[in-house]
Formats: structure tokens, sequence, C-alpha cells
């Protein structure tokens, strides 16, 4: 039944629905009464309680006002180190809108479901489907900034992998590793990611969440085309600059990584100064290492079921 309060400074509640009818009680303003009956004409039949005393009977309905029904409480925040997602399943969040930290939701991303296993054919669906070289896919389109963090991350997640846009803040990893529920509030318990800073999660937690490093660009190139999840990620000497992150996309339709014996340039998707849907970037930009360029670099892959039902 509904549920409603006094609108009014006090409200009268008679025996009968006539606004000559007997007053039982006087109802002062805000207090609630609980609808008990159908409504007749003008008169709302409802219960109250003063003073530890129940009242039925009829009030007016232009001395009340319905009480809106409370949101259903939110599930508590998980416990121990886990993924973090923020603002996910948006579907205000597309390829046409300039990125903010919350994942893809617009409706018909291709995905790669738990059912398809290590399938290649959608992996290839979703770099097909975001164009990154299309300038009209803003969330991707290289200016003073680019966004290979942020695509990496797209095609992590349309895999069902987990690659972070954001991660925890060491605070909250304590919190989450003593068993405290930590909800995700940017800039508070997460903060975003960037190439740099993925180089490091790689290497730090990503065997938590199915990482495994290959040796070489000949063992990332064959994870991919099992149908791994695989990308390249380099940090940069001087971290206030940014760091690369390609994913690695499996060899198929046509499509080939650069081989002279073993795989000398994996086959790639980018965005970055230049968005490139499949391509070889000619050249091994990783390895481009020294005081103005890079420090390190990494090969990971993850053959992890999707996370999609």
């Amino acid at each position: 039944m509904a549920r409603f309060r006094v609108a009014t400074t006090a409200a009268n509640l008679r025996r009968t629905p006539d606004a000559n009818g007997i007053i039982d009680a006087v109802f002062p303003q805000h207090h609630p009464v609980e609808e008990i009956g159908p409504k007749q004409g003008a008169w709302h039949n409802v219960r109250g309680t003063l003073s530890g005393v129940s009242f039925t009977g009829f009030m007016k309905q232009t001395v009340l006002e319905a009480i809106p029904p409370a949101a259903p409480a939110s599930p508590a925040p998980a416990t121990g180190l886990r993924p973090a997602h923020f603002g996910e399943n948006n579907p205000q969040v597309t390829r046409t809108r300039t990125a903010g930290a919350a994942p893809l939701g617009e409706a018909g991303m291709p995905r790669r479901r738990g059912a398809d296993g290590l399938a290649k054919e959608p992996l290839w669906a979703f770099v097909d489907w975001a164009e990154v070289e299309n300038p009209a896919n803003l969330r991707w389109k290289p200016g003073v900034f680019t966004f290979c963090n942020i695509y990496s991350h797209d095609y992590c997640y349309a895999a069902g992998v987990y690659l972070p846009r954001v991660w925890w803040m060491p605070s909250a990893i304590e919190a989450l590793k003593a068993g405290q529920a930590v909800p995700v509030a940017m800039g508070t318990t997460v903060r975003e990611m960037n190439a740099n800073s993925l180089h490091n999660w790689l290497l730090d937690f990503g065997g938590q969440f199915g990482w495994q490093r290959a040796s070489s660009a000949e063992a990332l190139q064959e994870a991919a085309n099992r149908g791994a999840v695989a990308v390249i990620c380099a940090r940069r000497t001087q971290t206030n600059r940014p760091g690369h992150i390609t994913p690695v996309v499996p060899e198929g339709q046509g499509r080939r990584a650069d081989r002279s014996g073993p795989v000398f340039l994996p086959l790639q998707s980018q965005a970055g100064r230049v968005n490139v849907r499949f391509g070889t970037l000619g050249r091994q930009w990783w390895a481009k290492l020294g005081p103005n360029d890079f420090d390190s670099f990494v090969f990971f892959f993850n053959e992890s079921a999707s996370r999609w039902p």
C-alpha cells in the first residue's frame, strides 16, 4: 500500500470520508500514514499512530503528499583485491564522445563471451567496430593527448579480461587485503592509469588477474594467435612523459605480423599519435630505450575466460 505524510501544518483524521465527519485524531506536519483501503473520492483511507495509539480513518488528499518508495540498498562492496571499474554500464559512454574514466557502455559493442572460449572472431570484431582511425570516434582521437591506455583497456574490456582503466590507491589495497569493504571512488580509493603505470601494474599485479609474461615478440604473437588477449607496454624513462601500450591481435583474415624467420613486428592495433586499426606499425617502437625514450618494456598475454556471460 502507498505511504503518505502530512503536507500541511496539521491534518484531521475523520471517521468518514466527509468534511463534516467526526475527527478522531489530528496529525502534525510530516507525520507518516499508510493507506489501508481504496480511495473514496478525494479521501484516502489511512492508518497512523500517535503516542503509541493506532488510528484509522480518512484524510483529504489535499493535506497529504506521497512518500517515495525507499531505494534498494546498494550491495556491500566486495572485499579482497579485485578489479576496479568506474561507472560501468553507462550507455552514454560511446566511441563518439571524449574519454573519461568509465568503460565503454555503448549498445552493440562486440564482446567475447565466456562461451566463446578463446575465439578470435570477437577480438577482430571489436577492432573493426571501434574504427580507432575514424576521427569521428573522439574517444581515441589524437590531439594534445593520445589515448593508447584507454584503447588498450577498451580492447581488453570487450574481451572480458581485466586491464585497469582505474586502479586502487595504496591505502585502498591495504584495506581490501584486510578484508574491508572499499567502494570505487575516484580520487579517494582509485586513480586513473596511464601507460607508465600499466607497465608497473602488469609486473606487480597482472599475475593475479591472469596475465602471463611472454619472452619474445614471437611468443606473444603465438599467444595472440591462440586467442589470448595480448599487449606490449613500455614505460618512459622520464615518467612525466607518456609511455605507450598496444594490443597485439591475432593474425588472420589476410593480416599478418612482420616475419623474417621469427616475428619481428607483431600485428597490433593502436591509438597513438597515429591511430591504426590493424598493422605492424613499421618499427619496434618499444625497443627505443634511452634517457629520452623508454627504460623498460614488457610483453604480456591473458588466456582467462571472459567475464561476460
